[in-house]
């Protein structure tokens, strides 16, 4: 199986590897991953956490969308892409939310063990990502042994629709390759 997972489903997807990774021929991790220390969780997690306090201020999720969306996209985002990650944060349903921010800093899995993962892993992101930076990306590509990390520029959280031709052209063409064994 291929899975390909977008921020906490990032997440979702790394776990379903690390426990089944028989299974798993191909992992792409695209804007999300684990923090791999302190000072990750401090600058990247910890933040996000912040827009809890919206939501338990009685906003609704359309108002969080509208605040959280012009501040994660890139300079080069689509204007449709921008349309429709606002329409589809809008949609989710508050609880929800807030149980997959308060779940990014429980990812139990340390570098050590994200190091015995060898499945041929494409980490994508957008080099404007404010919500799960591109040096996060990088830290995690050097800690799993078989990660090549790519950056769209002008790009933020939603590459996939910020930049679907790039986002699918990279995903394709990760896809396509043959597994070289190192």
């Amino acid at each position: 199986v291929v899975l390909v997972g977008h921020g906490v489903g990032a997440m979702v997807a790394l776990e379903v590897s690390v426990r089944r990774s028989a299974l798993v021929r191909r992992l792409v991790l695209c804007a999300g991953g684990p923090a791999l220390d302190a000072r990750a969780s401090a600058e990247w997690v910890a933040p996000r956490l912040q827009a809890l306090k919206d939501l338990e201020a009685g906003g609704d999720m359309e108002q969080l969308a509208q605040t959280l969306v012009p501040q994660f996209i890139g300079t080069g985002a689509l204007p449709e892409g921008v349309r429709l990650a606002t329409h589809a944060l809008s949609q989710v349903f508050p609880g929800a939310y807030r149980r997959a921010l308060e779940a990014l800093s429980t990812f139990g899995r340390g570098a050590a063990e994200l190091r015995q993962l060898h499945i041929p892993t494409l980490l994508i992101g957008g080099a404007n990502d404010r919500c799960t930076p591109p040096e996060a990306l990088q830290a995690l590509a050097h800690v799993l042994p078989d990660a090549e990390h790519l950056q769209l520029p002008h790009v933020g959280h939603w590459p996939q629709l910020e930049d679907p031709e790039g986002f699918d052209g990279a995903l394709l063409d990760f896809l396509a390759r043959s597994r070289v064994l190192h």
